[in-house]
């Protein structure tokens, strides 16, 4: 796995697995719980490798572009307060 998506995992493994429990397994206890505490731990841990390599930076993912016009990019700062704040 590219280490520049570990930051972007942190930040979309819950709120992915809140919308898959939402939509489609919500009447499922037993595997909506497994879910949520599987994306819990996933973000943990990469969260926890994110602080350990100080050389790690983030993907940087362009929401709107506009060929020589206008670009919004999408990005994770990866600061060291923002790495202490994540572990």
């Amino acid at each position: 796995m590219n280490g520049a998506v570990l930051p972007w995992l942190v930040l979309l493994a819950p709120l992915g697995s809140a919308a898959v429990i939402t939509v489609f397994t919500l009447r499922g206890k037993a595997l909506s719980s497994f879910l949520s505490c599987a994306a819990v731990i996933m973000s943990f841990i990469c969260a926890s490798v994110v602080f350990a390599r100080k050389d790690m930076t983030a993907a940087t993912l362009t929401w709107i572009d506009f060929p020589g016009v206008f670009t919004v990019p999408l990005a994770i700062v990866l600061d060291p307060l923002s790495r202490m704040m994540l572990w």
